[in-house]
Order: structure tokens, then C-alpha cells, then sequence
């Protein structure tokens, strides 16, 4: 049976659970307001790397002034930097929702064929280029600094990325579920 056939009979294909080109299109967007400013990127940078600085003389003092905590220099600056990959993954989520709310995009985004899902995703996968343009500069600065290399926490590191991803999916969904709008 051929697809006119199917469509004059009224048999239709299930429709697909999400779209890449509408999630593709919602990233593009959001790429391309980031492009944009080139403070936006800067101040992006900014913090973690000012946090870096920040953790990394304390923990250099601490090495100076204690025996036993000498050898906690590098795990503390490790966990900063893990610390602020997951601030600036939950905000990377909230900033580009909000982004669609202040320019008054959210109601012509959901006029369009864009489900729910989708704009999730492109949310989650936004936050992660957020947080790797945010976090790259401090991890790689930690290195001739301090002496501290974040990456060779090897796999549980890629463990640290997938819980990340699988807590901020959790927390959009349920956020936006319609038992949170009733209390």
C-alpha cells in the first residue's frame, strides 16, 4: 500500500518523539545569541576562572602552613572545578529558558511544532556547551598554576558528566510536570 493510499484511508504514520532538526535549530539559536556578545562568552569565563584563582592561593596556603593538608592541594582545586561544572550546568539551563521568557520567544516557540521534549533537549545540550566554554579556560589554567590536572580523574569523571546530564533532564522534567503548577 502505497502513502497516498494509507492517507486516503486514513492510516497515518506515528509521529517521531522528537525532531533533530528543531533541536538542532533551537541550539543554532541560542549559539548564535552567545556569538553575539562577546561579553556574554567573557563573563561566562570569568567566575569559574576568578573561583580557580581564588581556591587555588588558599589551598597553595594551606599547603605552606600544613603537613596534612598538604596533600589535599589538588583535590580541593578538582572539586571547585567539578563544583562550579555543576553550577554552571543548572545555570546553563535556566539562563537559556530565561533568555526565550525576556525576549518574549516563548509563545511564538510552542505556536510552532516544537514539543516539549525537544526544547528540553536543546536546553540540556546548551547548558553543556555553556558549561564547557565556562570551565575549560579555569581546568586548563589549574594545570601551570597549580599543578593540578581536573581531567585525570579518568572515568569517574565521564560518570560525573552522565549523573550531571541525567540530574538536570530529571529536574526540567519534573519542574515542568503539572503536579509542580498545582502546590
Amino acid at each position: 500500500m502505497s502513502i497516498a493510499e494509507k492517507s486516503a484511508r486514513g492510516i497515518h504514520a506515528p509521529a517521531a518523539l522528537f525532531s533533530g532538526h528543531r533541536i538542532g535549530a533551537m541550539i543554532l539559536r541560542h549559539l548564535y545569541t552567545l556569538r553575539r556578545s562577546k561579553l556574554r562568552v567573557l563573563e561566562l569565563m570569568y567566575w569559574p576562572t576568578m573561583q580557580l584563582f581564588l581556591w587555588g592561593f588558599i589551598s597553595t596556603f594551606f599547603i605552606e602552613h600544613s603537613s596534612w593538608l598538604a596533600r589535599a592541594g589538588g583535590v580541593l582545586i578538582s572539586a571547585v572545578l567539578l563544583w562550579d561544572v555543576l553550577f554552571r550546568a543548572n545555570l546553563g539551563v535556566a539562563l537559556s529558558f530565561i533568555e526565550e521568557m525576556w525576549s518574549r520567544n516563548l509563545g511564538s516557540l510552542f505556536v510552532t511544532p516544537l514539543r516539549p521534549v525537544e526544547m528540553i533537549a536543546s536546553l540540556i545540550i546548551m547548558s553543556l556547551v555553556r558549561t564547557t566554554i565556562a570551565v575549560a579556560p579555569a581546568a586548563v589554567l589549574a594545570l601551570p598554576l597549580f599543578g593540578t590536572w581536573a581531567f585525570s580523574l579518568g572515568l569517574p569523571l565521564a560518570a560525573f558528566y552522565f549523573n550531571l546530564g541525567a540530574v538536570l533532564a530529571k529536574d526540567v522534567f519534573v519542574s515542568n510536570s503539572p503536579m509542580s503548577l498545582i502546590g
